[in-house]
């Protein structure tokens, strides 16, 4: 029995969970965070609800009352966060140990020296004693409203510069008017990156974000801009280490992730300093990046190397060279140079990040010049990446930013393709540490990707964050602090042992060369083998649909065909990938190709006999999609074997691209042989590309690679994905709406081959056919470039009118010209419509949750299609036959020819879809789902347990809801 659960089902559901081991028991979710050590013992690392977000780090309440409860004269300390989005800050309400007065001003101090600036609590309020609840626990209503004021003496602004900066300080912090002390500190009183920003720009317009960071108070700002005027000219800005004059023992230099500037490493800076005080960190600061400087020119990364070199010159002691993400190919290029004029490097560090490169030859170039991905890519796609990945975007910094992933993103890549061309390339002596966050979804496979690191290093090791995400040198600078101090620590021992010689460890050799030159030919091979098996088997099932018309005019056989050619490939693909999953791609691929070849043989050899049926080509339908549910996911899995994993994120764009090119060719190349030919053409055809298909599977070897396998099993992912859905009641509208549209679209685009054949060719037929993949192609293309509408649900629904429309242009009229085009417009407005779906899901579902939620909104939403086809030759030969056959009005506006009844259908069903797309225009439930929905953040905390983030995820979704019915809350945001 647990009190407050009665009657509550859904907090029950949550909080008691089955037991994940035998299944039998409840266990219930106490809301710790713990793990499990190698000896057996559990050690508790907090609370999940005392972890909370402040200036977009993560911050563990209970650590910071514990620091107030370490100071002198403090006996009990509570922390809390307050305020919310920008406005959110942390509050410390502190319990004198005596009967003494609490110094808050010493209080502030002693908390500024013992913990990163985020973690400094705005607020410091004395009280006589914590309020209780009955039940012991902390009563929060009952804490008097925090205090920002010192009750020392303050030191007022004395200058004109100081004057000036607290005026605006006041301003942007909306503080009140009373002076401010020059030694408060800028984050400390509420301040982030976004006024930061602010400030920066009223105080002086040459005045950079990054300084605000690393002279966040009055007195040291001042100081700065009273200084000389080359202030501006240095790349790295120091953020931590001993005092001026002071002996500095070692240098620890941080390279950014994209887009990133020095500030974000001001977490780690502390955690080192607090570590290694005679260690003094420097953070790299790239012009180009601060967004007080939007037209300042971004250097190339050999410029930013050439650079971090000359100002490192003349430096006493190791250098230690860290780098996050792509900021890893900057900081080993640094290290090459530092080792090159006999700079002594303490260890390279490289976060978060693996080699990516652009495919080696000449076509990749040439395609990388005319279309690089970098400017071709919207601002909005970047920028949903990111928020993926647990990155914080503002929208005063966001442009400053997107600007400065694009541009650090390609220079990277341009630096490790380079590199990796360049087989006898020079690589650091250093021993490189990779440390990767075991939730980072850009660093999986690190068990076999970091070997990679052998490209640029003669000795690798590997290091994981226990559920880190991408961002853990924000939210886990701690846990990476421990790294760089275990190596900084390694290398001293190793250079103060007596009696020993510092030496390199045993060097593990790199790949072969040539070795990714090989398997990147035996890829191109099986690519281009896999596209012309895709091709032939697109050329036949076209053949098959015209002769299946041609020979029986009947609408009912061909819907059949069509739907036995869909529906098995729908339903068997969750298998299908359990099955990639599980067993050698080489074998399924193989036995998928066996099976296809048997089948395709028969029915040469019944077609060739005079004795095929449409039964026959039914059963050859339903069995070549089943096969194609397993041959694709094996497929696209093979890929990531054979590919080295720096060229993978192109090798994936090729083989998605293969796929592409065989629905704009097969029906093209397929009607003009129909028409020349005949079925017999195009089988033979099909036999030809399957034998050598089948001859290249059996010629390529697969190497052993590693390849992300699936995390739960479909049924796991159905039920979970059910239950997400369903506790969102904008979720179920929007899968009822999809499920009405793709009804609607299954009864009508079934009628479109049929209504070409029944007054044109087959060669018609397939440039028609191919203007809708073209139209698909562009579709794609024009969402890469605009990024959607402001409000994803608008474009969704807003192009099922289009879409709606489209169709009942394919029916109006029997020209070819005119089919084509509204083929291409429903085409290109449906690739317009997955865009903006997909949108929705991956801003309101989460990174880790999105696997299920998508799997079980495509199985609802397509459920009612085998319905559509089934109903199609019904209506048509039923009722829209005869009412056009017997009414002129119809046969005036459709044309004439015994088959128009089918255009009226067409025209009719788009109708409807544009007014259902009306609809779901007016119901506002489906129009503000973004509204209704909150967005999901990528943690800086990342369970491996789908059921913990989804219960996350939940609770997130009743905040929103109770928010969304307060009436306070509703006061507060009128006000």
């Amino acid at each position: 029995m647990s009190r407050g659960y009665l009657g509550n089902t859904q907090a029950t559901e949550r909080a008691f969970v089955p037991d994940p081991l035998d299944g039998t028991r409840r266990c219930y979710r106490t809301g710790d965070r713990v793990r499990v050590r190698a000896d057996g013992l559990i050690e508790f690392l907090g609370r999940l609800d005392d972890q909370v977000k402040v200036r977009g780090y993560r911050v563990e309440l209970g650590e910071v009352a514990a620091a107030c409860r370490a100071l002198p004269g403090v006996r009990e300390a509570v922390v809390l966060a307050v305020g919310a989005g920008n406005q959110r800050h942390l509050a410390a309400w502190l319990v004198p140990a005596g009967d003494q007065p609490l110094d808050i001003k010493a209080a502030r101090t002693a908390l500024r020296a013992d913990l990163p600036s985020h973690m400094v609590p705005t607020a410091l309020t004395a009280i006589p004693a914590v309020p209780l609840t009955p039940n012991g626990k902390v009563d929060r209503a009952a804490l008097p409203q925090p205090s920002a004021q010192v009750a020392a003496e303050r030191v007022t602004p004395s200058t004109e510069t100081e004057r000036h900066i607290a005026a605006v300080w006041q301003e942007v912090l909306e503080l009140p008017d009373a002076d401010l002390d020059v030694d408060e500190d800028f984050f400390a009183l509420g301040g982030d990156s976004f006024r930061a920003l602010r400030a920066a720009r009223a105080i002086d317009p040459d005045l950079r974000v990054i300084d605000l960071f690393t002279r966040p108070t009055v007195r040291d700002l001042a100081l700065f801009l009273d200084g000389p005027a080359e202030r501006d000219t240095r790349l790295l800005q120091r953020l931590a280490g001993p005092a001026q004059g002071a002996t500095v023992g070692l240098t620890v230099l941080c390279v950014p992730y994209a887009g990133g500037s020095a500030a974000s490493y001001g977490p780690l800076a502390a955690e080192l300093a607090a570590r290694h005080p005679d260690a003094e960190v420097l953070a790299l600061e790239p012009p180009g990046h601060d967004p007080a400087r939007p037209d300042e020119v971004m250097p190339s990364l050999a410029e930013l190397i050439d650079g971090c070199r000359d100002e490192l010159a003349g430096r006493d002691g190791p250098i230690l060279v860290y780098g996050h993400c792509v900021g890893t190919a900057t900081a080993v290029g640094l290290a090459l140079e530092l080792e090159a004029r006999g700079t002594e490097l303490a260890g390279v560090v490289l976060g978060a990040s693996f080699p990516t490169a652009r495919l080696p030859g000449r076509l990749s170039s040439l395609v990388d010049r005319w279309f690089p991905s970098d400017r071709w890519t919207s601002d909005r796609a970047y920028r949903e990446v990111l928020s993926a990945l647990g990155g914080q975007l503002e929208e005063a910094t966001e442009e400053a930013v997107i600007r400065g992933v694009r541009h650090d993103v390609r220079q990277a890549v341009d630096w490790f393709s380079a590199r990796l061309g360049t087989p006898e390339a020079a690589r650091p002596r250093t021993p490189v540490l990779c440390v990767i966050g075991d939730r980072d979804r850009t660093t999986e496979l690190s068990e076999e990707r970091h070997a990679e690191w052998y490209a640029f290093a003669d000795r690798v090791d590997l290091a994981r964050i226990p559920d880190a995400g991408h961002y853990f040198v924000k939210h886990q600078a701690g846990e990476l602090a421990d790294l760089i101090s275990g190596r900084i620590t390694d290398r001293r021992a190793a250079d103060t042992a007596p009696g020993s010689t510092p030496t390199a460890a045993p060097a593990r050799p790199g790949r072969p060369a040539g070795q990714d030159l090989r398997d990147l030919r035996r890829f191109g091979l099986l690519a281009l083998s896999q596209t012309i098996l895709l091709t032939g088997a697109s050329l036949t099932a076209f053949g098959l649909g015209v002769w299946v018309y041609q020979r029986t005019h009947n609408v009912a056989y061909y819907s059949m065909i069509t739907m036995l050619a869909l529906l098995p490939a729908v339903l068997a693909a969750p298998l299908g990938g359990a099955v990639a999953d599980r067993y050698e791609r080489r074998k399924v691929m193989l036995g998928c190709t066996a099976v296809y070849g048997t089948a395709l043989a028969a029915l040469t050899a019944v077609a060739a006999a005079g004795a095929l049926q449409v039964w026959q080509i039914a059963l050859f339908a339903g069995l070549t999609s089943l096969t194609a549910a397993f041959q694709r996911p094996a497929y696209l899995a093979a890929v990531a074997q054979l590919v080295p994993k720096p060229y993978l994120t192109q090798a994936n764009g090729v083989a998605q691209l293969g796929t592409a090119l065989s629905t704009l060719i097969a029906p093209v190349l397929g009607g003009a042989l129909i028409t020349l030919a005949g079925l017999s053409g195009v089988i033979a055809l099909d036999l030809v590309g399957l034998a050598g298909g089948a001859a290249v599977l059996l010629a390529v070897r697969f190497p052993d690679r590693l390849f992300r396998r699936r995390r739960e099993t479909f049924g796991s992912a159905i039920t979970g994905g059910w239950r997400f859905i369903v506790r969102r009641k904008p979720m179920v509208a929007m899968v009822v709406f999809f499920v009405v549209v793709n009804y609607i679209t299954a009864t009508t685009t079934v009628l479109t081959a049929p209504l070409v054949l029944s007054f044109s060719t087959p060669a018609v037929l397939g440039l028609v056919t191919a203007a809708g993949g073209l139209g698909a192609a562009v579709g794609g293309l024009a969402m890469a470039f605009w990024g959607g509408t402001r409000r994803r649900a608008d474009g969704m629904i807003a192009t099922t009118v289009g879409m709606g429309l489209a169709t009942a242009l394919i029916g109006l009229r029997p020209a070819p010209v005119l089919m084509g085009i509204g083929l291409f417009l429903w085409w290109a407005l449906n690739a317009v419509l997955n865009a903006h779906w997909l949108a929705i899901i991956q801003a309101k579902v989460g990174l880790e949750l999105q696997g299920r939620v998508v799997a079980t909104n495509q199985m609802l939403a397509t459920a009612m299609m085998p319905l559509g086809f089934l109903l199609t030759p019904v209506l048509n030969e039923h009722v829209f036959g005869p009412l056009v056959s017997g009414h002129h009005v119809f046969q005036a506006v459709l044309g004439n020819g015994p088959n128009r009844g089918m255009g009226l259908l067409m025209i009719t069903g788009g109708l409807l879809l544009s007014c259902w797309g009306v609809l779901g225009l007016r119901y506002r439930p489906l129009r503000r789902i973004e509204d209704r929905l909150p967005a999901i953040p990528t943690g800086s905390v990342i369970s491996e347990d789908l059921d913990v983030l989804q219960g996350q995820a939940d609770a997130l979704q009743d905040e929103a809801e109770t928010a969304a019915l307060s009436p306070a809350a509703g006061g507060a945001a009128r006000h």
